[in-house]
């Protein structure tokens, strides 16, 4: 009877032994999962704090330093397109693609037409 008893025992203590271990298996899958987000999170807080003189020199100097020369004003009408502007660009680009285009006619000349 003690032996059955013992038998039970280490049977209950096993079934716990293998309940317990995967418990512990859960527990550690979760803290790798945590330390990564520790992790990140601390080099993303490293990150920001290596910055973070500049940025409030930056903050400082803004506010003091800064002058308006001219006003913002209402424009009184809106300003078209620039026509000797347009016209030079568009000059630009026919002379491009008129080099362009030389260029390949001469890079698939058969060499004997050349002479």
């Amino acid at each position: 009877q003690d032996r059955e008893h013992l038998d039970a025992s280490a049977d209950a203590y096993t079934t716990q032994a293998d309940e317990l271990r995967t418990r512990l298996a859960e527990l550690q899958t979760r803290e790798s999962r945590l330390q990564r987000e520790l992790t990140t999170a601390q080099q993303a807080y490293n990150s920001v704090a290596a910055i973070e003189p500049v940025l409030a020199f930056v903050a400082d100097l803004t506010p003091g330093n800064t002058r308006i020369l001219n006003e913002a004003q209402v424009p009184i009408a809106p300003t078209g397109p620039s026509l000797p502007l347009v016209a030079l660009l568009a000059a630009v680009v026919t002379a491009l693609a008129a080099t362009v285009f030389v260029f390949l006619r001469e890079a698939v000349r058969e060499p004997t037409a050349r002479a």
